[in-house]
């Protein structure tokens, strides 16, 4: 069977491999013949050229494939690691560290153990308490408001 090159390589080094294959068993051939006593004639001669510079253009073909192979798995790799961080849960901020300024004489409070969040407030704004709401994502469980008296 004579070797074609086809008009269109393929791709993936893969693809090449078995054309570089097919192309050097052609060339086997070709030596075997010589070496076995057989005189190569001239179409011998120019299939064998013929031969070798398609194997030369494989050759070629598959470093680029393989450059471009490798630049890809370098991409999937970057945009799996991007990908895992970007779904990686957020480090825990304590409610306190994150709470907006309180008014003067207001005061952000916490119990981490028991998951427990508050103002202790002197003035009469009622925007921190909006803003807690905000901050734990839902309406307090418990809300406890006193009076103090003179």
């Amino acid at each position: 069977m004579t070797f074609v090159l086809p008009e269109t390589l393929p791709a993936t080094v893969a693809e090449l491999d078995t054309l570089l294959d097919a192309a050097r068993a052609s060339i086997n051939v070709i030596q075997a013949r010589h070496t076995a006593g057989e005189e190569l004639s001239h179409d011998d001669v120019v299939e064998l050229n013929r031969l070798l510079d398609a194997v030369d253009t494989v050759t070629s073909a598959r470093g680029e494939a393989a450059t471009r192979e490798a630049e890809h798995a370098e991409q999937v790799q970057q945009s799996l690691a991007r990908a895992e961080t970007a779904l990686a849960a957020p480090e825990p901020v304590e409610p306190v560290e994150a709470a907006p300024d309180a008014p003067a004489g207001d005061h952000w409070i916490s119990d981490p153990v028991g998951e427990r969040f508050g103002l202790i407030s002197f003035s009469q704004d009622d925007e921190p308490v909006a803003q807690a709401r905000e901050l734990i994502g839902k309406d307090p469980e418990v809300g406890e408001e006193f009076e103090l008296e003179d």
